[in-house]
């Protein structure tokens, strides 16, 4: 008997596919008695809640990172309309007062820059959420097929 554990559901994945395959080619090139074939199974419940919890969390970390898109694409539009207000006042013959639009030229690409980088973040949480949830499916699959023997 073995009995594979880990504090993090989607890390059994890799370890219990191997474990399975080299299992499988050990006994399929020895010779096993026939009243102790070579068997694998799995009994308990499946780990549903492991599961919906994973893919719980990557939509939630596409969400944050739709969100954030949401809002770095109106901060450009922002940065983009008080550009062209700050290039049409400094193009005139007659100097006009700019009217501190370069203060808010530059709070705005204050927060650009800031929403860039929680973008970056966020969608480097998306990529490794989107792994362990890939795992978790991998894994949930693994352990279906053991249980009803498909």
């Amino acid at each position: 008997k073995y009995r594979i554990q880990s504090n993090a559901f989607e890390g059994l994945w890799l370890l219990t596919d191997e474990l399975l395959r080299r299992l499988q080619s050990y006994f399929a090139g020895s010779s096993t008695s026939a009243a102790d074939p070579f068997a694998v199974t799995f009994n308990d419940a499946l780990p549903l809640q492991e599961f919906f919890d994973a893919i719980e969390e990557h939509l939630r970390c596409r969400q944050v990172a739709a969100d954030i898109a949401e809002a770095l694409e109106k901060r450009a539009h922002q940065f983009r309309v008080v550009e062209k207000r700050l290039l049409v006042r400094l193009k005139d013959r007659n100097p006009v007062p700019l009217d501190n639009l370069e203060l808010l030229l530059h709070g705005t690409y204050e927060q650009l820059m800031e929403l860039a980088h929680a973008a970056e973040g966020a969608n480097q949480q998306l990529a490794f959420h989107g792994v362990r949830l890939s795992a978790a499916t991998r894994l949930l699959l693994l352990l279906i097929r053991i249980r009803f023997g498909l």
